[in-house]
C-alpha cells in the first residue's frame, strides 16, 4: 500500500525508501554508482546525448541540481564564470542565480530568477528534501549582480510568460537567447537513475545558433 500510494503521488525513489522505513518496512530501492559495471550502458547513453547535442550546451544533473557531467559546449557557455562556481561539484542553480555567475550577463534576470526559484520551491514542497531546502534558502537570498537587495519571488504567471522563459545572455559575440529541455530516464528502478536528468539548451533564434557554432569551432 505504501509503494502504491508513493507511485501514485510520483514520490522520488529515495523518499519511497524513507516512507517504507517510517512504516516499519525495509527499503527496496538501491542506488548504484555511475562508475559501476551495471551502469556502463547508461553512461554510454548519457555521453551520446551530450556529444550529440553539440555545438549546443547540455549537462547531466542530479536531483539537487548538481552537475554530474557536461559537454564541451557547456564549458564554452560558462567560460566567463569564475572557477568557484564551475569547479567539480558545480550546481546549476548557483551557476544561473549567483551574482558572479550567469546572472551578471543575463538580460532578463528577473524572469529567469522567478522561474528557477519557483521551480526549486516546487521541488522542495513535493519532496521535503533537506538539501533542496538548503539550496532554495541559499539562492533565494542572493543579492542582485548590481548589489541591490534580493528580489522577491513573484507568483508564477503562465499567461504572461509566452511560450518559454528564455535565458538571454550578453556575450562579446552578441546576445544569445536559449531555452532548455529536460530529459529523464524512463522507468528507473535505481535511486541514482531516478535522480538524473539531462538539461539541454537550444537556440531560440538563428543568431544564437550561429554564435554557439562559432564558439564551438574556436574552442
Amino acid at each position: 500500500m505504501v509503494l502504491r500510494l508513493a507511485e501514485y503521488l510520483d514520490v522520488p525513489l529515495q523518499e519511497r525508501n524513507n516512507l517504507l522505513l517510517a512504516a516499519g518496512y525495509a527499503p527496496v530501492f538501491q542506488g548504484s554508482s555511475l562508475d559501476s559495471d551495471q551502469m556502463m550502458m547508461v553512461r554510454a547513453a548519457l555521453n551520446a546525448l551530450l556529444a550529440g547535442h553539440e555545438p549546443y550546451p547540455a549537462t547531466v544533473i542530479d536531483q539537487n541540481w548538481d552537475v554530474v557531467e557536461s559537454n564541451r559546449a557547456m564549458s564554452v557557455l560558462l567560460a566567463s564564470v569564475p572557477a568557484h562556481l564551475t569547479d567539480p561539484g558545480a550546481n546549476v542553480m548557483r551557476l544561473i542565480l549567483h551574482p558572479d555567475g550567469l546572472a551578471s550577463q543575463c538580460l532578463n534576470f528577473p524572469d529567469v530568477r522567478a522561474h528557477a526559484i519557483g521551480r526549486l520551491l516546487h521541488q522542495v514542497t513535493a519532496t521535503g528534501n533537506a538539501d533542496l531546502r538548503a539550496l532554495y534558502e541559499e539562492v533565494s537570498a542572493y543579492s542582485l549582480p548590481s548589489g541591490e537587495a534580493a528580489l522577491p519571488v513573484p507568483p508564477p504567471d503562465p499567461a504572461s510568460a509566452g511560450v518559454v522563459v528564455p535565458l538571454r545572455i550578453r556575450t562579446p559575440f552578441g546576445v544569445m537567447s536559449m531555452f532548455s529541455m529536460i530529459a529523464t530516464v524512463g522507468a528507473p528502478a535505481d535511486i541514482t537513475l531516478s535522480d538524473l536528468a539531462v538539461e539541454s539548451f537550444h537556440p531560440l533564434d538563428e543568431s544564437t545558433a550561429q554564435i554557439l557554432r562559432r564558439l564551438a569551432e574556436s574552442a
